[in-house]
């Protein structure tokens, strides 16, 4: 409950925080342990730059996770396609401030079900539209690496569903014939690809 009281407190205060706020937290040498399993990782960072304009919600948020160790987690040669480096970095704009806080504020009240009138705070936040992308995506896994930027555009629409307006992405696949190959060794996963 305390905690729950903490998180409430601090989103009734997104609003009043300013023009701006940046986040940039990182861990070097993390090893967390959990029901006799270890997982590391070299370096784990986040960050976030957000900027309110006119009411309008500026943000990039960044996660990077390197030199990962998993543990064993029993699924054999398809451990291969677990990753080692992970790095996202999602953004928005064109979003209202207010009905994001709103919104945020809804999901600490009511949980992760919500309840029906929640409904209507969503379609607030999404009958304006905005823009979302990525600034940059990259991981590895089955000895293949991907990076990929892109953005979409939506529109907003009186029903709250928005409509998507334009977009793009750009998509680097390299070695990915290592990755076919794990893939194909997996009878289960040949089939999908």
């Amino acid at each position: 409950p305390a905690g729950m009281a903490a998180l409430k407190r601090l989103v009734a205060t997104l609003p009043d925080l300013g023009s701006s706020m940046k986040l940039d937290e990182s861990v070097s040498d993390l090893a967390v342990n959990a029901m006799g399993k270890t997982f590391a990782a070299s370096k784990v960072g986040f960050t976030m730059d957000m900027k309110s304009v006119s009411g309008q919600l500026q943000g990039v948020m960044g996660l990077v996770a390197q030199n990962m160790v998993w543990p064993d987690l029993g699924v054999g040669d398809l451990s291969k396609l677990l990753p080692q480096h992970v790095v996202m970095r999602p953004a928005v704009s064109g979003i209202s401030s207010q009905d994001l806080t709103d919104l945020l504020n809804a999901a600490v009240e009511n949980g992760p079900k919500g309840k029906p009138e929640d409904a209507a705070i969503k379609n607030r936040l999404l009958s304006k539209g905005g823009t979302i992308g990525l600034e940059a995506l990259e991981f590895d896994t089955g000895g293949a690496t991907f990076a990929a930027t892109g953005t979409l555009t939506v529109q907003g629409s009186p029903s709250g569903q928005p409509v998507p307006k334009t977009g793009n992405a750009h998509i680097v696949a390299k070695d990915f014939d290592k990755l076919v190959a794990v893939v194909s060794a997996q009878p289960m996963l040949a089939q999908g690809m």
